[in-house]
């Protein structure tokens, strides 16, 4: 153990030694922010070919610019290209944002004051009040001496926050002001190199800053000297950081942070040209971040590298590529729109209506576009820009999440209607395979479970930012998760040194399926991020979706322990999830166990043999296991080994109830059953056939048959006057009597042809994408001498 930990610590030494080394030859970068810098900047653009007078209202172009402000007054007189909305617009929504949405602009104000006073909310702690004197320099100690608390000011999240402050009247602008002030001088000295320590770093400060020029813009004229002076430190470090950019985007890693850099390159060389200096033809721009976008988005809509945030950091991008199009009247390929709209859909559909966030993979809650007050996700503002874009039939957000302000200024005010034309089967079960994400709801709409089954097959990926989520189970009940992923404490592999740690939060024992012993299914993790490839995809074997009932199926496949390890997941609509496992060849082998993470604040209490209750303020979920498992264990914050801890945002570490579930000697196939309520439903048998499984479910007053057939020979059905074969068939009996009877991917007997039994309902699927075999489903109520038969067996 001891010469695996010091085998772990290698790379980290090494990138240490080597970042140490780079220091002490690159002096930081530390430009002038000269207001001359910016005269000039702007007297070469007005005098080169680039320059059109019809961009400028009523002005005099053969003035501009002598000083700071006839910069200003440029910028003011500009009208092309087109923000995302105009000045006047902007002053309208701040003024319309008292009586449409008086709790946006109350916390807003509040966390401004809160800023200035109590201190910076830098994830999960307080720092020093945003006033000059505010230690740039980085915050001793770093938790977990992670860096990028101190970096995290120097994304400038606060600026929009505070430049709208200033335009409702709620703050002074020389507050502001005197803060980018101090930042400057601060840079200057050049004796740090957080402030450009990054071209994402620098890109979300770009991108926060240009917002806050607009809202400064949108202030009354004409402007007194603390406004221009606002309105000047803001463009002075737009110059700058656009300087910084320009020679070096197109040379990040080539993952979101490549992606940003595209997309970052075309936004400034489209509503900046003033600072660009030709850099670099706007069309040559959109092709580069367009190609971009397809390398990394999946054709699913779903993004390459596996983690949730790093999706919606693109989606940000994608929302504001369309919206600026088409504010300033350029062509979008249907092609591209498509895939935004796959990528908008695949956000708003894994959430639901409900936008409940599951932070798959790696997060740090730093938004591209810090327009609201909530904690960086953008999960509701995503349905929102969805429903704008492109589905406004879909229900709304919730106009109390927070991040539905951010969507609210990204369109200009242009929410959708509130009124929705869904019905109920707008939560219908969905699929998207390259990713590897389903969600199968509850038909109530009460309860969704999120089976993350793992990148598929053939495709690429990048996965630094990923976990060991494969074949995870997730649930949410209302607007509450249930069932999580562990989400993201530190980045830093040091933080096993005063907690759970980097291994555990993106490990197998943290999520919610197997884990052998301590193997990582991914490799792994021996520094702050896991490398670039993984040993292993996962296949889909079994989807077949039906609206009354589903049957997804996966394997991991590649070189690992976990190779051969299939789960399964079964919706009954109206009565439960069954949840089955069968374990890989040599599990024997290690200490296996089955686990689930509860959300903090969900209360797990076990009430008799097997079952678990979760309460939430949503209600109450039961959670049994069946044959081949141990009664679980219910750990919580326990530290050696770790296990029952949640990080619900950035930095955040919680004890939350963790059910782990040993696996008895000889099992290989193992079951849980989960259902909205208290009265639990346990599955009491679980075997194999030679042409598929068995599972029998026990509830308080009925027993319930499940047959799930293997490809090569399906269940037979006989009934009266109907004979047919199908792939699934789930019947319950109640009093020894058949009640219900469900099928999928049945078939005519006589000709193998989906012709429907006389009497019999039918129920059309309902997922988005192709699936393996047939999806013909059908229900019938109080079968008549019903017998189905697999493998020899029979049943009636």
């Amino acid at each position: 153990m001891k010469a695996e930990f010091v085998w772990m610590r290698i790379p980290r030494f090494a990138r240490k030694l080597k970042n140490r080394i780079l220091r002490t030859r690159v002096k930081p970068h530390a430009p002038s922010f000269a207001e001359d810098g910016l005269v000039l900047a702007l007297r070469k653009y007005v005098e080169s070919e680039s320059f059109s007078h019809a961009s400028l209202l009523g002005a005099n172009p053969d003035r501009f610019p002598t000083c700071g402000e006839d910069v200003v007054a440029y910028f003011r007189q500009r009208h092309s290209p087109s923000f995302f909305a105009d000045t006047e617009t902007l002053a309208a929504l701040a003024n319309r944002m008292s009586s449409d949405h008086p709790g946006w602009r109350d916390r807003l104000v509040a966390i401004a004051d809160a800023d200035r006073t109590n201190g910076l909310e830098i994830y999960s702690m307080t720092g020093p009040p945003l006033r000059p004197g505010f230690p740039w320099g980085g915050l001793h100690p770093e938790p977990n001496g992670d860096d990028l608390y101190s970096v995290r000011p120097h994304r400038f999240g606060f600026a929009p926050r505070h430049a709208l402050a200033v335009l409702y009247g709620e703050e002074p602008a020389t507050a502001l002001a005197d803060i980018l002030e101090d930042w400057m001088a601060f840079v200057t000295r050049g004796t740090s190199e957080l402030p450009y320590c990054s071209a994402l770093v620098v890109i979300q400060r770009l991108l926060a800053l240009s917002w806050a020029h607009a809202f400064v813009m949108a202030l009354p004229e004409p402007e007194d000297e603390a406004n221009t002076r606002l309105h000047v430190n803001i463009l002075r470090i737009l110059q700058a950081d656009i300087g910084f950019l320009l020679p070096r985007l197109g040379k990040s890693a080539a993952n979101n942070h490549l992606l940003a850099d595209r997309f970052a390159s075309w936004y400034v060389h489209l509503l900046f040209p003033e600072f660009v200096d030709g850099a670099m033809d706007l069309e040559v721009c959109e092709a580069a971040w367009l190609a971009e976008l397809e390398r990394q988005v999946y054709p699913d809509g779903t993004g390459f590298e596996h983690s949730l945030h790093y999706h919606e950091l693109g989606c940000e991008m994608a929302a504001a590529y369309v919206l600026l199009c088409r504010r300033n009247s350029r062509p979008i390929a249907s092609a591209t729109l498509e895939r935004i709209e796959l990528m908008l859909g695949f956000q708003a559909g894994l959430a639901g209506p409900g936008s409940v966030t599951v932070p798959f993979g790696d997060a740090t809650e730093d938004p591209l576009f810090g327009l609201d007050t909530g904690d960086g996700w953008a999960t509701a503002g995503l349905r929102e820009l969805y429903r704008a874009l492109f589905r406004p039939d879909l229900s709304p957000a919730a106009p109390a999440s927070p991040s539905v302000e951010r969507a609210f200024w990204l369109l200009g005010g242009a929410l959708a209607p509130r009124e929705s034309l869904s019905d109920d089967r707008e939560d219908g079960p969905r699929l998207w395979p390259d990713g590897g994400f389903s969600v199968l709801p509850d038909g109530r709409g009460a309860a969704r479970l999120l089976f993350r089954t793992g990148p598929g097959i053939r495709q690429d990926l990048v996965a630094g930012h990923m976990h060991a989520d494969l074949l995870s189970v997730c649930v949410t009940h209302g607007d509450q998760p249930v069932l999580t992923d562990p989400g993201t404490w530190c980045y830093r592999w040091r933080s096993g040194e005063t907690g759970p740690g980097r291994a555990y939060f993106s490990g197998p024992a943290a999520h919610n399926g197997l884990a052998l012993d301590a193997v990582d299914p991914l490799g792994p993790v021996q520094g702050d991020f896991r490398k670039k490839t993984i040993p292993i995809r996962v296949g889909i074997t079994r989807c077949l979706i039906g609206r009354r009932i589903a049957w997804l199926e996966a394997e991991i496949c590649g070189s690992s322990p976990y190779a051969g390890y299939r789960r399964g997941v079964v919706h009954v609509s109206g009565a439960y999830w069954i949840i089955y496992d069968r374990l890989p060849p040599g599990a024997e082998k290690f200490p296996a166990a089955l686990s689930f993470q509860t959300a903090a604040g969900v209360q797990a209490r076990q009430t008799g043999t097997g079952t678990v209750l979760l309460e939430t303020s949503a209600g109450t979920l039961w959670l049994a296991n069946g044959p081949g498992l141990h009664e679980p264990q219910i750990i919580q914050g326990r530290s050696d080994p770790p296990g029952g801890w949640v990080a619900p945002s950035y930095g955040a570490l919680i004890p939350a109830a963790q059910l782990r579930y040993g696996i008895a000697e000889e099992a290989t196939l193992t079951a849980f059953t989960l259902g909205i309520g208290v009265a639990a439903a346990r599955a009491i048998a679980v075997s194999v056939l030679k042409t598929g499984l068995v599972i029998k479910i026990e509830g308080p007053d009925t027993f319930d048959l499940l047959l799930l057939a293997a490809h090569d020979e399906p269940v037979a059905v006989d009934m009266a006057d109907a004979h047919g074969k199908a792939e699934a068939v789930w019947m319950r009996t109640r009093r020894q009597r058949p009640e219900l009877l469900r099928c999928l991917g049945f078939a005519d007997g006589v000709n193998r042809e989906n012709r429907l039994p006389k009497g019999v309902k039918h129920a059309d699927g309902g997922a988005v994408h192709p699936f393996v075999g047939e999806q013909h489903e059908i229900e019938c109520v109080d079968p008549e001498n019903l017998s189905i038969a697999l493998s020899g067996e029979t049943w009636h």
